[in-house]
């Protein structure tokens, strides 16, 4: 894994976001970017009964998405949620984005002597 990959998703890009409530009830959204700079990244999420509440501010999510480098993922606190017909989320900016890149091979350390 790559820490602080500079990386931050694309509007209309898929993401899903997971988050857990001062009571321990954790919800799972799935949604669209619509604004990611350094000021924070703005979403559309899909509402899920009874788990909307658990997006409260100040509440810390997992984002995860994904394109061709791998998956990538950050942690965020809610500034903003907003019900309706789609669940409107502001989170700060990122301090990192971390990136697991996805291979169909493993990749091992290894030394080769130039001669």
């Amino acid at each position: 894994m790559e820490p602080n990959t500079p990386n931050l998703p694309q509007p209309g890009q898929p993401i899903t976001v997971e988050a857990v409530d001062e009571l321990g009830r954790r919800a799972v959204f799935e949604g669209l970017v619509r604004r990611a700079d350094s000021s924070g990244v703005a979403m559309s999420l899909a509402p899920r009964a009874g788990a909307v509440e658990v997006l409260a501010q100040g509440i810390r999510a997992l984002v995860r998405f994904a394109d061709q480098a791998g998956l990538h993922f950050f942690e965020a606190s809610v500034v903003e949620a907003t019900a309706g017909e789609r669940l409107e989320v502001v989170l700060d900016a990122p301090s990192g984005v971390r990136t697991n890149q996805r291979r169909r091979f493993m990749r091992l350390r290894m030394r080769r002597p130039i001669t």
